[in-house]
């Protein structure tokens, strides 16, 4: 980290860490917080990128490594970090990228509250799909109620009446002008009626399209997390990690301790049986 790096995040505290290696190159990711959050993107151990920010959604952009995006909840929760490698098509602006369902998620923490999320997203699909969808859903219908409210409230509202004076405007005497009138040929256009349901779609498209696509859109993210972690490397227990010279150690130390108890037992057997 570089010092002026150390310098902007000093003192905040570290709320959430990512790391993961994507075409060989290794990332880290660290969220600082906890009002404005401030995000930090190393690769190989350097500085690739920081920012500070109050969105759900920051996107950090390198030209080598791609591009960054760091998803939060609305109350600043970490839910996950996702890199788009710079040849990838979700670094730009392909579909995937824009919709949020393509690039390589890093690895939480372990024990970390974006861990556990993950965890609950992939225990439970239907419940997340049907977060999202309401969600859309929420966020095409609140608008649409606040505004009702508010015209509603400002129409209760005795407001005063104000007599404005009356302004004598000079009145400017334009000429007239005759301009002669061309005989357009009249057209009997033929009247088209539009079916009942057509109209509907186009009236209520604007509203539905939204909830359609975040549903569709969760259900993808939920096929790509879930193929992520099946492909996703397990780490070794404790019991796999113990170096096997120092198992052969402990196994010949018992089998020398094992050894002499039972050469000790048959000179005292020999001993007795002389007596």
């Amino acid at each position: 980290m570089s010092e002026g790096v150390e310098t902007k995040f000093e003192g905040k505290p570290l709320l959430q860490v990512w790391e993961g290696e994507v075409g060989g190159i290794t990332h880290r990711v660290e969220l600082y917080g906890p009002t404005a959050r401030r995000i930090l993107w190393l690769v190989d151990g350097q500085d690739a990128g920081h920012k500070t920010t109050t969105a759900e959604k920051a996107k950090l952009e390198h030209p080598a490594y791609g591009r960054l995006v760091v998803r939060m909840s609305l109350f600043g929760a970490p839910r996950r970090a996702t890199v788009f490698p710079a040849d990838s098509e979700g670094a730009s602006s392909g579909v995937t990228g824009l919709a949020g369902i393509g690039g390589t998620d890093l690895h939480p923490e372990a024990g970390s509250k974006a861990e556990a999320y993950g965890e609950r997203m992939l225990a439970h699909p239907r419940l997340y799909t049907a977060r999202e969808t309401l969600g859309a859903a929420g966020g095409v219908l609140l608008p649409i109620l606040i505004t009702l409210l508010v015209g509603r409230i400002a129409l209760a509202i005795p407001w005063p009446s104000f007599d404005l004076p009356a302004i004598p405007w000079p009145s400017i005497p334009w000429p007239s002008i005759d301009l002669p009138s061309i005989p357009w040929p009249e057209v009997d256009l033929p009247d088209i009626a539009v079916p009942g349901w057509v109209t509907f779609l186009a009236e209520t498209a604007k509203y539905v399209v939204p909830v359609i696509v975040a549903f569709f859109v969760a259900r993808a993210e939920i096929r790509r997390r879930r193929t992520q972690h099946e492909h996703r490397p397990s780490v070794p227990d404790a019991e796999t990690r113990t170096s096997p010279t120092v198992d052969a150690s402990r196994t010949g130390d018992a089998e020398d301790t094992e050894a002499a108890t039972t050469e000790a037992t048959t000179g005292v057997e020999d001993d007795s049986r002389s007596r």
